[in-house]
């Protein structure tokens, strides 16, 4: 397994000559495309007491494979996908943590205004519905205490940062994501 900076470094480099972060997100500009069809096709992600399964796995690793570089799409999808473990995640997270923390590099390292949030970057922002999506499937693993601390952490951090740069969270967003943390938080 990698360190994080190992899996920063190595996901800086973008294929086909996209643009990219040194996360592994490449910026794509089609955030808008995926929330209406969203909402036209109605909620397409399981609400709670469903959990996402393989499929919505399956179909969220298709949907953000154009816009990770192959060592991002690796660390956030290893072996496929949702292996039922939280454990899995740990690569995932690290990308994350590097697109939201940059050099950073997590949540209790960064830096920021004096409540220590950061204004979420761009990247971040034009990748929050997959972002959330992959939460949600993370929070639905079995649990590793570690892990699930990062995960929270990260999450908290997030929705600091969206906060400190004023944005709102859209209705896809709210809808992917609120369900499931609100579930998981009453358990």
């Amino acid at each position: 397994a990698r360190t994080a900076p190992e899996v920063a470094a190595v996901a800086a480099v973008a294929i086909e000559g996209k643009e990219s972060d040194s996360s592994g997100l490449k910026r794509h500009g089609k955030k808008a495309k995926r929330e209406a069809e969203f909402k036209g096709h109605g909620r397409g992600w399981p609400a709670p007491p469903e959990e996402p399964k393989a499929g919505e796995c399956a179909q969220l690793r298709a949907l953000w494979r154009d816009h990770l570089t192959l060592e991002a799409e690796r660390a956030l999808f290893p072996e496929g996908g949702r292996s039922g473990s939280m454990e899995e995640a740990a690569q995932g997270l690290a990308v994350l943590e590097s697109a939201l923390f940059g050099a950073a590099g997590g949540p209790h390292n960064r830096g920021g205004d004096a409540s220590g949030a950061l204004s979420a970057p761009e990247v971040v922002v034009e990748h929050l519905d997959l972002i959330f999506k992959w939460v949600t499937v993370r929070l639905c693993e079995r649990e590793s205490v570690p892990v699930l601390q990062r995960l929270l952490d990260l999450v908290v951090a997030l929705l600091a940062s969206l906060k400190k740069r004023g944005y709102s969270l859209s209705e896809a967003e709210q809808a992917i994501f609120l369900p499931h943390l609100l579930e998981k938080s009453a358990n």
